[in-house]
């Protein structure tokens, strides 16, 4: 409705007003109200865009986040192979395509495949403005990406040649806990800084990620996996971003 993209709009004026940069992400998980969340950009994807991009325009501290974590299809009770690479390509590029179409030139964010953990393979979008970045989560969660190898291998090859940005970041033992999550996450950031990868800490709205219900920071002081304790890397990306 008219009063939901106001919304929106509104939220990101607001926080620009305060200094922040923004990130707007397109979502079709199940908490955005998709009955049938499509693991790929849809007609619905480039409608939405259609609407939303003009209202954002031309603010370069504004990004536009094609589609968030490209994946198989979760309907109910269903789940469908991986895409391929080709398939995100013929996906993702009507999307960069309507955005621009719409007047907007902000810097657009092409997220990987498996839920955005991988680049490796990515074939190119065409942009006629060059400002295009791929976007990581690269979640350690998986029993995977968790070294420097796993790193390369997924996304860090590509990062040679082509910018990228994870735009959701963090190791918690809000579900899993990772023995060696302290170690994982600073080396992580270290990996980060080393290959010129940006990093997007998540999340102010999800309790005992970057924040405790106290409104500390979250930290792994004393970390252990049996403790019950809620651990994550508050602290480590404050020190991060300050240092």
């Amino acid at each position: 409705s008219p009063a939901y993209v106001d919304e929106v709009v509104n939220a990101v004026k607001l926080a620009r007003a305060h200094g922040f940069a923004v990130l707007v992400s397109m979502q079709s998980e199940r908490p955005s109200g998709a009955d049938t969340p499509s693991g790929l950009p849809t007609d619905s994807t480039v409608r939405a865009w259609t609407t939303l991009a003009p209202r954002l325009a031309n603010d370069p501290g504004v990004m536009l986040e094609l589609f968030n974590e490209p994946s198989r299809t979760r309907g109910r009770g269903t789940i469908s192979r991986n895409p391929s690479w080709s398939e995100w390509q013929a996906t993702m590029q009507p999307v960069l395509d309507a955005i621009r179409r719409a007047g907007a030139h902000n810097v657009v964010v092409a997220d990987g495949l498996m839920f955005s953990h991988l680049l490796a393979g990515a074939p190119a979008l065409s942009d006629p403005d060059r400002k295009l970045i791929y976007a990581v989560h690269p979640a350690p969660q998986l029993r995977r990406f968790q070294t420097a190898a796993e790193w390369d291998a997924a996304f860090g090859d590509f990062a040679r040649t082509h910018p990228v940005l994870a735009t959701e970041w963090n190791i918690a033992n809000t579900r899993i806990c990772i023995p060696g999550a302290p170690k994982i996450a600073a080396d992580f950031l270290a990996y980060a800084a080393a290959h010129h990868i940006g990093v997007v800490g998540w999340a102010y709205d999800y309790p005992g990620t970057l924040k405790n219900a106290d409104g500390t920071l979250t930290d792994y002081a004393n970390f252990d996996c049996a403790s019950g304790k809620r651990f994550a890397a508050g602290e480590l990306l404050h020190r991060h971003f300050t240092k």
